[in-house]
């Protein structure tokens, strides 16, 4: 669950406007919260799969924004809808993202007030890390993605604020719907800092 400190009441309107700004609001408990995504212009089947992988979490203390996330779970049945809305968008030419093939992986964007805390890959700010049967399992890779504009055509939830990242485990992918498992998979990324105490679940 993510923790939210105070309620959405009566809020300033500069604060008000700071929201309005960065494309959120107050937030509601819960870590499989849907992220707000703009692409008026994508495909509105890849909006809605974008939407079934992506979960998010606003933690604020009083009035103050501590942390913005959403992450995106690279599952193979979403690499898919992705290939095809890049190869739309593009006239037929593609990119991937081969290192997360077979491999449980996150496109994470966020966002802390203060600029240098949003180095997901600096243990002083950040722990990332899956739960797995209560073990902990920390990225093989973590790596900051530059071009912002590039991204933000198949990810709406980036703002000019936020700092993507990359994010690869070394365990096996896991689709949210696989009818074949015995056992239903949950995956469970905590993020864990002084700004915030992150859960997303998928």
């Amino acid at each position: 669950m993510v923790v939210i400190k105070s309620r959405c009441k009566h809020l300033p309107y500069t604060f008000f406007l700071f929201f309005l700004l960065v494309g959120t609001g107050c937030s509601t408990p819960g870590s499989d919260a849907p992220a707000s995504i703009d692409l008026a212009e994508g495909d509105k089947s890849y909006v809605d799969v974008l939407r079934a992988y992506t979960r998010t979490a606003h933690v604020y203390d009083k009035f103050e924004t501590n942390a913005m996330v959403s992450a995106t779970l690279l599952a193979s049945a979403f690499q898919m809808e992705l290939d095809q809305e890049i190869r739309r968008v593009l006239g037929g030419k593609a990119f991937s993202l081969a290192d997360a093939e077979g491999k449980t992986a996150f496109f994470v964007s966020i966002f802390v007030p203060v600029r240098r805390m949003m180095d997901l890959a600096n243990r002083d700010y950040w722990n990332l890390f899956l739960m797995e049967e209560g073990n902990k399992i920390f990225p093989a890779s973590i790596t900051r993605l530059k071009d912002k504009h590039k991204w933000k055509s198949y990810f709406g939830y980036i703002h000019a604020w936020s700092q993507e990242y990359f994010v690869v485990f070394d365990t096996p992918g896991h689709s949210l719907h696989q009818e074949n498992l015995v056992k239903k998979h949950h995956t469970h990324l905590k993020i864990m800092g002084p700004a915030a105490n992150i859960s997303l679940q998928w």
